[in-house]
């Protein structure tokens, strides 16, 4: 994938005329390359919701499969046919980072509205993520990458809640960021004891509550095992969102993470939420629906996208 990643941007830098936009088109080619040939990827085009309303231009958009053919020029594409969009840039900024916390919300409200499930209710309908070559910071990699660290914890701050956040910050040369949701931490998956020592360690309310961070991968890998790159780990990550709705996906991305795509990962930033952030619906069946695993399932403990 690397490899792949390097020869297309070599040849959008040599001919950016041809090729399109240096930052999107390689970021479009390397995505036609490695997601399955169902899933088209377009470039430029805006969301249309249902009620006629349009979202902003984003750069790369994956189309889902039987996406209507007529349609797929159009540059408005419906979001219940969108499985995935992408910002792309050249050098991130500190300002692409809050602004794709906006753009996360903005992509989320032109979903319809979807309750019952945990699943529904956290993870967002369209998959939002930021792709870049490189930063605009000159420090070291280590410092620039507890740069992007923080401007993820200050975004989960402000967040209105589990769906209004960027799935996926990936920056080629850097590090990869990935959103995971914490359904439940509470007392009702473990002993009154450890739960206590849980509340004084997080501050969560004696009921319990939900969580999304962000982790950073592909820093540390077991002994005498190459670390994966940035780009491996955020088409792992890619596919791994895809696979929980199409089940012909799913045993390509296991395969995926079995072999170590996804490296390891240490968590950089997390925000808690209350279980009020839930409908009554769902609340009222918490803890006692969720399962460990389960993929695809509407009640997983853990959703890693």
């Amino acid at each position: 994938m690397q490899s792949e990643y390097e020869r297309i941007r070599g040849r959008t830098q040599e001919d950016p005329g041809t090729a399109g936009d240096e930052g999107e088109e390689t970021w479009a080619a390397l995505l036609r390359d490695w997601l399955p040939e169902s899933y088209r990827v377009v470039t430029k085009g805006r969301l249309l919701a249902a009620d006629g309303s349009a979202g902003p231009q984003l750069d790369v958009l994956v189309l889902r499969p039987g996406y209507p053919i007529r349609l797929i020029n159009k540059k408005l594409y419906l979001v219940g046919g969108v499985a995935a969009v992408f910002e792309c840039k050249n050098t991130l900024t500190a300002a692409h980072v809050k602004n794709a916390f906006r753009q996360a919300q903005a992509i989320n409200d032109l979903s319809s509205e979807r309750s019952g499930t945990p699943f529904m209710e956290t993870v967002p309908e369209v998959y939002f993520g930021v792709l870049a070559h490189s930063t605009s910071w000159t420090s070291v990699p280590d410092d620039q990458r507890s740069h992007v660290d923080g401007l993820l914890q200050q975004g989960l701050t402000e967040v209105a809640g589990m769906k209004d956040c960027p799935s996926l910050i990936c920056v080629a040369d850097l590090g990869c960021w990935d959103l995971i949701r914490f359904i439940y931490d509470g007392p009702g998956i473990m002993p009154a004891h450890v739960w206590q020592a849980r509340r004084q360690m997080t501050g969560a309310p004696a009921e319990g509550g939900a969580s999304i961070s962000y982790m950073r991968f592909a820093d540390d890998v077991a002994q005498n095992q190459a670390p994966p790159t940035p780009i491996a780990v955020a088409v792992a990550q890619i596919l791994g969102r895809l696979a929980h709705d199409d089940a012909t996906l799913r045993p390509l991305s296991q395969y995926f993470f079995a072999a170590g795509l996804s490296g390891s990962g240490v968590g950089v930033a997390v925000r808690r939420l209350p279980l009020s952030a839930y409908s009554d619906q769902v609340r009222q069946q918490l803890p006692a629906r969720l399962i460990n695993g389960g993929v695809g399932s509407e009640w997983s403990m853990v959703y890693a996208f």
